[in-house]
């Protein structure tokens, strides 16, 4: 039996991998509840428990999306889901070894801090080298050879029936597949309404591609838990709605790092001027990358606006644009505009 393992405060690894930008919080990692959990929304589906109910409540989703085998044919046990992990991790193993974006010792160590987790739950049946793969120093560097090992472990270990899904299993699926998978939860605050918690990888989510599963993994829940989604025409309004907040977040989220932006822009005046040019520095990386996430994840959002401020200004903007001073301002003008 796996033993719970519980990740130290501040361990929030993140992702930057081929389309997934940095951002993502902690590993999600499936919990079994006995005899599995109840909800109260009509239209999550629990498939099983057992330590499989991740793949499960993914070979749900491949199912009523009618998502086929190079074959021809649906998929029909979560162990095929398993294989799939397994397959691109073997096939990509010299690629994403070579990666030095995925050190444990990394803000975006993702997969590798996914394998350490997951890889430690099974300590007393490894043999020294991965022991001291596991157990390098704070400060170092996993060599290639170290994450090759890890990644070659990983990938036998996610096949077995019963062995957690977590984010280094769902970041592999859904870039093999070439799907989207949008991780619900219920809202702490409205426990009766959920929210995209997360998404693999990062972006927009759209309704009719997306796989779609439910973790329950919060206080209020009383499990941890994966379930699947009902995707049926009937519950097409409450995703839709959920999707549309999703957006709204994300521009929410967008205004309020622009408007801090804003703050430190107007203090540039009081300071020296070596300083000036290091915080202005800081500044134009800031919004060109907080411009790109809003194209990531609404790429309407992000159309309107450039659109707009491009306008205003009399000049063409956008993510890869230089920062004028006026930049940021002309945003926040349009951004009120828009609000009205």
């Amino acid at each position: 039996m796996l033993s719970e393992r519980t990740p130290p405060p501040d361990y929030t690894p993140q992702l930057a991998i081929g389309d997934f930008p940095a951002g993502v919080s902690a590993p999600l990692v499936t919990r079994t509840a006995p005899g599995g959990v109840s909800s109260p929304l009509s239209f999550i589906i629990d498939k099983g428990a057992g330590g499989d109910c991740a793949p499960l409540s993914i070979l749900h989703q491949l199912q009523q999306r009618e998502v086929t085998k190079p074959d021809g044919r649906q998929f029909s046990s979560q162990h095929e889901v398993r294989s799939i992990v397994n397959k691109y991790l073997t096939e990509n193993l010299d690629q994403l070894a070579s990666l030095d974006l995925i050190d444990t010792n990394t803000p975006h160590g993702l997969f590798m801090a996914a394998l350490e987790g997951s890889l430690g739950d099974m300590l007393g049946q490894m043999d020294a080298r991965i022991r001291k793969a596991l157990s390098f120093e704070s400060g170092t560097r996993l060599s290639v050879d170290h994450k090759k090992l890890l990644l070659g472990e990983y990938a036998k270990l996610i096949i077995k029936d019963g062995f957690w899904f977590d984010k280094g299993a769902f970041c592999a699926l859904s870039l093999a597949l070439g799907k989207k998978i949008a991780i619900l939860r219920c809202d702490p605050h409205k426990p009766n309404e959920l929210y995209i918690h997360e998404r693999f990888p990062q972006g927009a989510v759209n309704l009719e591609e997306t796989l779609f599963i439910y973790y329950n993994g919060d206080v209020l829940s009383g499990g941890n838990h994966y379930q699947s989604i009902n995707l049926s025409s009937e519950h097409r309004d409450k995703l839709t709605k959920i999707i549309a907040e999703d957006l709204k977040k994300s521009w929410i989220d967008f205004l309020h790092a622009m408007k801090d932006v804003k703050q430190k822009q107007d203090k540039l005046s009081e300071q020296t001027e070596r300083k000036r040019i290091e915080h202005k520095e800081e500044i134009d990386s800031a919004v060109k990358r907080l411009f790109a996430d809003l194209a990531f994840g609404n790429p309407d959002a992000y159309t309107t606006l450039c659109s707009l401020v491009s306008a205003k200004l009399g000049r063409n903007i956008s993510s890869e644009s230089p920062v004028a001073k006026d930049t940021i301002s002309a945003i926040l003008e349009v951004s009120a505009e828009l609000e009205k």
